[in-house]
Formats: structure tokens, sequence, C-alpha cells
């Protein structure tokens, strides 16, 4: 190794996700190696740091790591009818003691935060550490 300064970028496309990873390095005393990942990927932080650990005795590296899935396998979409419609009823209510218009339109409902929840399943986590 002819210098302990650097950075270097990857990026690879496997079933319809995209990694990315960027590495910059700078001259240190000891090892230091701190990882920033997606909380969805939070646990291959100690993986990472072993296998750069082993290629290195020391220097100061932060390992940044982005995840894209672009698919929709493995994923559900729940949605919360009940409260729906509770709050369609709360502001119908609204709206006749307000003398407003009472048209609610399904986007209107849709950007309620609490209503819908992409859930992930944990299914192919080690896929994704090769």
């Amino acid at each position: 190794m002819k210098s302990m300064t650097g950075f270097g970028r990857a990026k690879i496309n496997i079933n319809q996700r995209e990694y990315n990873v960027e590495i910059k390095s700078v001259n240190h005393k000891y090892c230091d190696i701190n990882v920033k990942a997606p909380r969805n990927l939070i646990y291959l932080e100690d993986k990472i740091k072993k296998q750069i650990s082993n290629k290195i005795s020391r220097g100061k590296f932060d390992v940044f790591v982005s995840f894209y899935d672009f698919g929709c396998e493995k994923r559900n979409l729940s949605f919360n009818k009940e409260l729906a419609k509770l709050y369609i009823k709360e502001l119908k209510s609204l709206a006749n003691e307000t003398n407003v218009n009472d048209e609610i339109q399904i986007a209107d409902i849709c950007r309620i935060p609490e209503l819908m929840q992409i859930q992930i399943s944990r299914e192919g986590e080690e896929e994704i550490e090769k």
C-alpha cells in the first residue's frame, strides 16, 4: 500500500436491488472504522468492519452503505381500514358542524401516515450478506 488516504465508490445491481458503498480513508495511528448504513442493514456493521480490518492494520475509515430495493417481492402493504373509517367519520362530522364541503377523496385519506405501512420481510438477508 502506497498511501493511507483515499476514496472509493462501488455500485452493484442484483435482483432489482441497488447497493452503493463508499469508503473514505485517511492516515491514522490506530485502526478506526466507522460504518453508516440504513437501519435495515445495520446488522452487517460488524461483518463490514471485520472485512476491512482483515485487509488493513491502521487508518481511519468511513464506510457509507446505501441500499435501494426496487422490487415488490417480500413486501406487504398493510392498510388500517378501521382507523380510516374513524378518520372519515370524524372528518364528515367536522364538515357538518362547520358547514364545509365534506367531499373526501381516497387520496386525502392515503396521506395520513398511520393508515398505510409497508412491511419488508426479513427473508433474503443472507442474500444481502453475499
